[in-house]
């Protein structure tokens, strides 16, 4: 029995691997420990901006909050439309089905910022939550509009509600923010976080932001808050988060706020960081601030939790904060993007840091966890940058994303992906190594990545999806620079529902190879037995001319993640063209428990390549295959006798 770990999302197989994976597959009973495997299409498209091909209309800065009555997802985004001015961006979402991925409401507007058709007021950086009680979201943004006594150039925070299918709750975009006298530029709010508090049905909504204090003489940048209630009505005025009592520097640059609200003791952490003067060092660390349900602060200062280099030594710092709270332990988890000396780190690596706090914001657990690892150690090229997480209420567990920089695979330099990695909940791994989770054009093309990723949890299929804006070369998009916003669903552990699919829906083979080893996965759960019938049969390619044709059922006993079945090809002489053969499963039953099969890798097509054209190929991109004539017919003499659990009928024409 051999038992280990499979990364299914980019497994591909070589030449020499395609013989030893046809013996492990027919020669062996064996079951993997599954993490974090990809649930669904790879890299499916959210977002959908003007006409594609046009990289004057892209979709950035994508947010994703889930929808635990309807089993859906909200997902927002920066993005611009032909019906508004080149470079005029407005907030936009889509509500996909969180089991499917199928699109429940089509790409909609949410904001209106300035006149339509003037890009000098734009929009920038959405957050989103959703209120269980009244099964509605609420998205925040920052905006520079005309209204009222604004001018332009002047940023302020905005908000919307959304109905559960997708209907705007408000007549007009809600100001929240009040940064400064009206009509002054110099006082502006930005990048906004929000988050619903379930006890007192209300909104919390924190910013960065330049106002006014009293008494200073020096205009600051800090964290502001505003609630708001179930009707999205404000509660009070603004109020003064950060007071970082620690630097010396008045001049005080704080931003890039995130919050987590803690239900249990019904308070909300607030994390950022600021740029001020640490023993006469300008640099950058991660604070957080404890706050109670109305707001006030529950710390007498704010708490750094970073250390990312030297004190005294402004060239290590840390950025861009993420936090999440588990209720299964009372905690946090904070992230951020640090600048290291801990060996083996170097000056200007950037990796993933985080660190656990304690229902009371007291560090608990390892000091500054190192949590990413792009690339070789000691090597700036590689970095790791704007993690988020969702925390797993089923398996007290996080997820954890980030875009990076590595040179793994045929990856080139300054070729972002997004990776991800589990976490338990003290903050040790699950997985080994993180987890490559987009596949952005074709590898080695450092124009075409993808930045800036968003996750969100689903406790009813117990799986993350994790989202980002991608730069894809598929056509019919723009070779480079057309943004859209792309999503993979991720399994969150072992005991999700059992979903069986093929390892990929495009094969191809060279017919000269005589057969064809087609993998079909269980994703989930492994703990019963389940079946599924498979069948092939013609596309352009004809039984028996072209391959015997072959129906089934396969077996995967308790532990079992991977079966496989044959398909024979048969060679001629004559020169044509590639032909295809249609594979698809059927009829998932399950011993115990449940069974489904992936709605989009059930079907698969198998192309055959004429072996008389030069180059012809003879492996898939993903799955099986490569096997000699006479060790082929071998093989299938055996499972036809019935060995390994395999069931084939065939029909020779």
């Amino acid at each position: 029995m051999f038992t280990g770990i499979l990364r299914l999302s980019r497994f591909v197989l070589t030449k020499v691997t395609k013989t030893i994976m046809l013996a492990i597959v027919l020669c062996s009973s064996f079951s993997f420990t599954v993490f974090a495997v990809p649930v669904g299409e790879d890299d499916f498209r959210i977002s959908n901006m003007g006409p594609d091909g046009d990289a004057n209309y892209i979709a950035v800065s994508p947010a994703i909050a889930y929808n635990a009555t309807d089993n859906e997802y909200l997902v927002v985004w920066h993005g611009s439309t032909p019906s508004l001015a080149i470079n005029e961006g407005e907030i936009f979402g889509k509500i996909i089905n969180a089991d499917t991925g199928a699109v429940v409401v089509a790409d909609f507007r949410i904001s209106t910022m300035g006149p339509d058709g003037n890009a000098a007021f734009n929009v920038r950086l959405p957050a989103v939550t959703w209120n269980a009680t009244e099964n509605e979201y609420v998205v925040v943004w920052e905006g520079d509009d005309d209204s009222g006594t604004l001018v332009q150039d002047e940023l302020e925070i905005f908000a919307q509600g959304i109905d559960s299918d997708g209907s705007l709750l408000l007549a007009d975009d809600l100001r929240i923010s009040d940064m400064g006298p009206d009509g002054d530029t110099t006082f502006n709010a930005f990048e906004p976080a929000i988050v619903w508090n379930s006890q007192a049905n209300e909104y919390f909504v924190a910013w960065s932001g330049y106002d006014a204090l009293s008494g200073t003489g020096s205009i600051r940048r800090n964290i502001f808050s505003q609630r708001l209630d179930a009707d999205i009505t404000p509660i009070g005025d603004d109020q003064l988060i950060s007071d970082v009592t620690s630097l010396i520097d008045t001049a005080i640059n704080s931003r890039a706020v995130a919050i987590a609200y803690n239900a249990i003791d019904n308070r909300y952490l607030v994390a950022w960081y600021s740029e001020g003067n640490f023993t006469d060092a300008l640099k950058n660390e991660i604070f957080v601030q404890s706050l109670s349900a109305d707001g006030g602060r529950l710390l007498t200062n704010d708490l750094r939790i970073s250390d990312m280099g030297p004190t005294d030594d402004s060239s290590y710092g840390a950025l861009n904060p993420a936090v999440a709270w588990n209720a299964s332990d009372n905690e946090y988890l904070v992230l951020w993007t640090g600048d290291d000396d801990t060996a083996p780190l170097v000056n200007n690596e950037f990796e993933v840091f985080g660190q656990r706090l304690d229902a009371n914001a007291v560090e608990i657990g390892s000091n500054d966890m190192r949590l990413s690892n792009m690339g070789p150690d000691t090597n700036t090229t590689y970095v790791a940058r704007n993690p988020d997480l969702a925390w797993s209420s089923t398996d007290n567990q996080y997820f954890i994303t980030w875009h990076g920089d590595d040179d793994s695979g045929s990856l080139a330099v300054a070729e972002f992906e997004i990776y991800g990695r589990r976490l338990n909940a003290d903050g040790s791994f699950i997985e080994a190594n993180a987890e490559r989770l987009s596949s952005m054009g074709s590898d080695g093309d450092p124009a075409i990545d993808a930045t800036s990723s968003a996750v969100a949890y689903n406790a009813a299929q117990n799986k993350f999806l994790a989202v980002w804006r991608g730069d894809d070369d598929t056509p019919p998009l723009a070779a480079d620079g057309e943004f859209e916003i792309y999503g993979q669903n991720f399994a969150s552990s072992a005991t999700q529902a059992a979903v069986l699919r093929f390892s990929a829906t495009q094969y191809r083979v060279s017919e000269s190879t005589g057969s064809f080893i087609v993998n079909v996965e269980r994703l989930g759960d492994t703990t019963n037995a389940v079946t599924v019938d498979f069948t092939n049969n013609d596309g352009s390619a004809s039984a028996p001319a072209d391959y015997t044709m072959v129906s089934g059922s396969l077996t995967f006993n308790m532990g079992e993640s991977n079966q496989s079945f044959m398909v024979l090809i048969n060679a001629d002489d004559v020169s044509e063209s590639d032909e295809s053969v249609l594979l698809s499963l059927s009829s998932p039953i399950a011993a115990s428990g449940t069974v489904s099969l992936d709605g989009l890798q059930s079907n698969a097509t198998l192309t055959i390549e004429d072996s008389t054209v030069s180059g012809a190929g003879d492996a898939p991109a993903s799955g099986g295959g490569g096997a000699l004539n006479l060790l082929s017919l071998l093989l299938l003499g055996l499972l036809l006798s019935g060995t390994w659990g395999l069931r084939l009928r065939t029909n020779l024409q």
